[in-house]
């Protein structure tokens, strides 16, 4: 309404575009590619600071390959990349894979992974230091078996079974 530019396209032919969002204040929102309409390639999302905050990959419209969030602050990394708090595994628009979480010191703070959309195998969450804190299994999206709590020094402190 006030004349601000909100989104620029940039067409390579009748199907294939570059697109740029912009906040009020002209920094920008996220970028990516349009091919047939539907969102391809890599998709960028940053904060009002320039920040970037999430980056997704899409194939004909649907996450696929990673998806990485960022922390939502300047605080780089040694190779000055942004602080890496979760990357996820995507097959068509199905979490598939890998799922990680880091501290934002860069420490792994959870592992995981989905077998088409469901949680499957090894769960393991760490406390800041990189101890264990808990870990156990998933089946079919459902806890199974032993899972083991410790405390910060290592013991085990708790242990639930499921069925």
């Amino acid at each position: 309404q006030d004349g601000t530019l909100k989104a620029q396209e940039n067409f390579f032919s009748k199907s294939h575009s570059a697109v740029h969002f912009f906040y009020e204040t002209g920094g920008l929102k996220a970028a990516g590619l349009y091919i047939d309409n539907k969102k391809d390639s890599t998709w960028n999302y940053y904060n009002r600071d320039s920040v970037l905050i999430l980056s997704e990959e899409y194939n004909s419209g649907r996450l696929h390959g990673k998806t990485k969030t960022y922390y939502d602050s300047d605080v780089k990394s040694l190779n000055n990349e942004n602080k890496v708090y979760e990357i996820k595994n995507w097959d068509n628009g199905i979490q598939d894979g890998l799922w990680e979480q880091y501290f934002l010191d860069g420490t792994l703070k959870m592992t995981s992974s989905f077998n088409a959309g469901k949680r499957e195998g090894e769960h393991l969450f760490f406390y800041p230091s990189g101890q264990l804190n808990f870990e156990g299994s998933y089946q079919e999206d459902k806890k199974i078996g032993e899972w083991k709590y410790y405390d910060m020094s290592g013991e085990i402190d708790t242990i639930l079974y499921f069925k």
